[in-house]
């Protein structure tokens, strides 16, 4: 057995031990596909999915195409945005979009 798993079975309850629940680190990137986020990246994903649904919602309610549009772009860029920088570069500029460009 290897090293992370023997540390990772001791970490969690024992209930969860004896049934044999343990997910290694190699296991946990093959299923994210080799890809880990980095704990910058899924904060600032976080924080700007979160503005994008309030976005979303305000562009769905008041009719207006570029809000609504703005908000799933800030949904959906965290996921598809390679690192940090360019995630919060495009995310600022979906966020002062509906500024700039009015209805």
């Amino acid at each position: 057995m290897p090293q992370q798993d023997k540390w990772l079975i001791l970490r969690m309850k024992p209930v969860a031990a004896r049934a044999g629940i343990v997910i290694s680190w190699g296991k946990f990137q093959a299923l994210f596909g080799g890809v880990v986020p980095s704990p910058g990246e899924l904060m600032w994903g976080v924080l700007f999915g979160s503005i994008g649904v309030a976005y979303s919602i305000y562009g769905r309610k008041q009719k207006r195409a570029i809000p609504f549009w703005c908000g799933v772009g800030l949904m959906v860029a965290p996921y598809f945005l390679p690192g940090t920088i360019p995630m919060v570069l495009v995310s600022l500029a979906l966020i002062a979009a509906p500024f700039i460009f009015r209805d």
